[in-house]
């Protein structure tokens, strides 16, 4: 694709309130609560194998305070070493709050920037049915499936994030386990999940369990193979261990997709490198620096969205 079709391409991003002035100060004080956390709950136990292939040739990559990051040199797959015992010690008492304040604060603009474009990669392989939302805390992404004619249900392990969405919403919100649930359906979601998981393979194969014949998992889930991540390392947000367990790369995905028996149908990558970059250079000081960046969003993000160097992927796999 040319630049100027990048461009034309490229949806604009509202950087002020994705990346405000606070935003790398907050996510470190979340990475620092979250690592004490998981230590005064269940704890950590090693992990030396990789959670796709198995394979324990690995090399040590990224280190944040005692929490370490390997890829592995088999199927690329990055993961945490120690890892949490239990992966729910992550989340506090306070999680439906802050989950309010985070995301139904903007709710309307993620409708209209992030659910439609979502719905619009989806119909390119389904156009309508059941669909299921895993992880789908207060729901504005189903509110923009329910718009564009499908069915709607969701999938959250937080009761009472489950119970808000399903009264606001008025549909089924399943609170038990994918092992669990009966239905089956035409297209299954899984956004910004995938990383929090102790076990992806074994996630997919449950999905998938789920799936009529011919229907698609669509994952986002944090690209390690990126400008961002790859720049910023432990100072990416999205490096942000032990709640992000595992950061995939083209190779791994396509490892998953062998190991599931899914087809992978599309991958790409888009994201918020120039963004984060220009949050981190804030914080540090270089606000100059910083300013740039922001006003070359438009400009830089792009190339590096068609290059697939973006910092998140968002691939499709099909039973």
């Amino acid at each position: 694709m040319s630049y100027s079709n990048a461009l034309q391409n490229f949806l604009a991003i509202d950087v002020a309130s994705m990346r405000p002035v606070d935003f790398i100060a907050k996510m470190n004080q979340a990475k620092s609560d979250w690592i004490v956390r998981v230590k005064g709950k269940s704890g950590y136990r090693p992990q030396s194998t990789c959670l796709v292939c198995g394979s324990t040739d690995r090399e040590f990559n990224i280190q944040l305070d005692g929490m370490a990051i390997y890829q592995c040199k088999s199927c690329s797959l990055a993961y945490v070493d120690p890892f949490p015992v239990y992966a729910g010690d992550v989340y506090e008492q306070t999680y439906f709050n802050k989950s309010l304040v985070s995301y139904d604060s903007m709710r309307d603009y993620r409708i209209k920037r992030f659910g439609m474009e979502r719905i619009r990669l989806i119909k390119k392989y389904v156009q309508k049915g059941k669909l299921l939302d895993i992880g789908c805390g207060v729901g504005w992404f189903l509110e923009a499936a329910k718009t564009e004619g499908f069915e709607i249900y969701g999938q959250e392990i937080s009761k009472e994030l489950g119970e808000y969405t399903q009264e606001k919403l008025g549909i089924t919100v399943f609170s038990e386990n994918l092992a669990e649930i009966k239905e089956t359906f035409d297209v299954i979601t899984m956004f910004d999940l995938l990383e929090h998981v102790m076990d992806p393979v074994k996630l997919i194969e449950q999905s998938k369990r789920l799936l009529n014949e011919g229907g698609i998992i669509v994952v986002f889930t944090p690209n390690y193979d990126s400008l961002g991540i790859q720049l910023l390392k432990e100072h990416s947000s999205l490096v942000c261990p032990p709640a992000h367990l595992t950061y995939f790369t083209k190779q791994s995905v396509e490892k998953l997709a062998e190991l599931t028996g899914m087809s992978l149908v599309h991958l790409e990558t888009k994201g918020m490198d120039i963004a984060d970059i220009h949050a981190y250079y804030n914080h540090i000081g270089k606000k100059e620096a910083a300013d740039e960046l922001f006003n070359l969003f438009d400009q830089l993000q792009p190339i590096i969205d068609q290059s697939g160097a973006a910092n998140h992927m968002r691939f499709i796999l099909k039973k």
